[in-house]
This record gives structure tokens, C-alpha cells and sequence, in this order.
């Protein structure tokens, strides 16, 4: 598998308490950025927070969070 800055696909984000961790808390600073007045950075982690939305809970395959064959 090619690695990449995008790819979230690793064993570590299989337990399901991870995934969503790791989308709520943009989530929440998206809040805190947009409610203090910083609209670039709000609509930056709420971009974030739905493309790891999006990875872990649309197109999420269990398979792809084993961790690759020793060669």
C-alpha cells in the first residue's frame, strides 16, 4: 500500500472509539473556531472532521485496518 499524508487506513483507527474521537474532536474546534470568529479555520476543520467522517464510517471496510503480511 502506498503511504501517504491522507491515508487513515492503519490499524490504529480499528477500534471504534478511535474513529470516532478522531471525528468528533474537529468537530468540536470547528465550533470553537467558527463561535470566536475565525471562518477560514472553522471551515477548515469541519472539512477535516467530514473526511475522516467519511473514511471511517461510509466507506469503511474492516479489512483495510488489518496490518499488511511480514514479508
Amino acid at each position: 500500500m502506498k503511504k501517504n499524508m491522507w491515508n487513515v487506513k492503519t490499524p490504529f483507527f480499528r477500534p471504534m472509539w478511535r474513529r470516532l474521537l478522531a471525528c468528533v474532536l474537529p468537530a468540536i474546534w470547528a465550533v470553537v473556531e467558527l463561535t470566536i470568529g475565525n471562518p477560514m479555520f472553522g471551515v477548515l476543520f469541519v472539512a477535516c472532521a467530514g473526511y475522516l467522517a467519511h473514511q471511517f464510517f461510509i466507506v469503511f471496510n474492516p479489512d483495510d485496518y488489518t496490518r499488511p503480511p511480514d514479508v
